[in-house]
């Protein structure tokens, strides 16, 4: 059985989880960028496939990232 590959979700929130923990943004300070609540950011932890498009642009504008370093 070949394993499956993660979503494209599921890697882009694991890696605005990474550059979270590598720049020691809290979850209240992440929550803020993104304009969302800290549950928000949870329910994201468990089920990724629910982060918007508009989500992933407020992170990467408030990150000053380009969205092209979150699907690698």
């Amino acid at each position: 059985r070949i394993p499956r590959k993660p979503s494209i979700s599921k890697t882009v929130w694991g890696n605005i989880r990474k550059i979270q923990y590598m720049r020691d943004i809290s979850d209240a300070n992440l929550a803020l960028m993104l304009e969302c609540s800290t549950k928000t950011l949870k329910n994201y932890d468990s089920k990724p496939e629910c982060i918007t498009l508009k989500t992933i642009q407020l992170f990467c504008i408030n990150a000053e990232i380009g969205m092209s370093e979150l699907i690698v």
